[in-house]
């Protein structure tokens, strides 16, 4: 009998800033954040793309 496990992991950083007057535009603030956070990202879900590619071999 096969079994299925479903996981969900989400993880959220929070950065408050000062307020209106803190000099960055609104249309740029995502790509400055997508800029220096986007490689860790995307290399934690190759990683786990790779581990689970090797689970299905293993079986």
């Amino acid at each position: 009998m096969p079994i299925e496990i479903r996981e969900i992991v989400i993880r959220a950083t929070v950065n408050e800033q000062g307020g209106a007057g803190s000099g960055v535009s609104p249309g740029s603030a995502p790509a400055a954040s997508t800029a220096a956070g986007g490689g860790d990202v995307i290399q934690e879900c190759v990683e786990q793309v790779m581990q689970i590619i090797q689970d299905k071999e293993a079986r």
